[in-house]
């Protein structure tokens, strides 16, 4: 009825930490180990999951998961459904949510959205893409979805991780950045023609001690962040990535964050500062 669309290959793991995985015509969720699906999108807004024999995931009408259906029906598709924790949910043909017990077992017989029905989807990268092992990457949604609401970042990543910016400087003009971030620090610019912390105008452009920015909110050279939008901003634009640690930033390493603070701690500022 529709057209499908293959993308990179993804592991279902429960909210017991348990993979799903195959076992003979059944589907149980004690794997400690990732077990790949191919991900199937129809042009309906569906997705379907397909093992490594080309065999899709099937629902029976009593809620059974079976894996025996080669060619994709109404029973093989699923609604994806994306939680508040960054999980996703998965709806049946029968509109009944797929939930995972502790023991193991797999059924889709909730007729309501439960913890057991939260699922982690672990991407599991293809040939042309890279990902990096920060620890909250997976909540990193607009930089790679399985839906399709991202910037295809680990795409980007294959090709460069921003080491070729070095020397370009990103201004943040917000709250200001917490400089003091493992995942930040290493990524501020530095103004070269201060000293830091001797109350002096070195660079002469009217703010003293402004080695990583300025703070037009408050008239002074610390653009350190008391709200902390600021800092969000820049983690998604230059976050250290690959460290194991936090978030990704879209470029890993080599650009450096300006903070140009106009925002107070309540959210509130001038344009005028802004524009400074």
């Amino acid at each position: 009825c529709c057209s499908i669309h293959e993308s990179p290959k993804v592991s279902l793991r429960s909210v017991w930490g348990k993979h799903l995985a195959r076992k003979g015509d059944k589907v149980f969720a004690k794997s400690d180990e990732v077990v790949p699906w191919s991900l199937v999108k129809s042009d309906d807004g569906t997705f379907s999951f397909k093992d490594d024999t080309d065999t899709f995931l099937s629902v029976t009408p009593h809620g059974n998961l079976r894996v025996t259906a080669k060619t994709l029906g109404s029973r093989e598709k699923f609604t994806l459904i994306r939680n508040s924790n960054s999980t996703i949910s998965l709806k049946s043909h029968f509109n009944k949510y797929v939930v995972a017990l502790e023991w193991g077992g797999v059924f889709a017989t909730r007729e309501n959205a439960s913890t057991w029905a939260q699922f982690e989807l672990v991407s599991m990268p293809g040939a042309e893409q890279r990902f990096p092992d920060d620890t909250d990457f997976s909540r990193l949604w607009g930089m790679n979805s399985i839906t399709g609401y991202d910037i295809d970042a680990p795409e980007a990543w294959k090709m460069m991780t921003g080491e070729i910016g070095a020397g370009i400087v990103v201004a943040v003009i917000d709250t200001g950045i917490d400089y003091t971030h493992d995942d930040l620090k290493e990524q501020m610019w530095r103004n070269p023609k201060e000293i830091p912390d001797n109350g002096i105008d070195d660079d002469g452009n009217g703010i003293i001690d402004d080695i990583y920015g300025a703070d037009f909110a408050n008239e002074d050279g610390d653009p350190l962040d008391d709200q902390m939008h600021g800092t969000h901003c820049a983690g998604t634009i230059a976050g250290v990535g690959n460290n194991g640690l936090g978030v990704t930033g879209v470029a890993w390493r080599g650009v450096r964050l300006m903070a140009l603070k106009f925002l107070s701690a309540s959210g509130s500022g001038r344009a005028s500062d802004a524009l400074r």
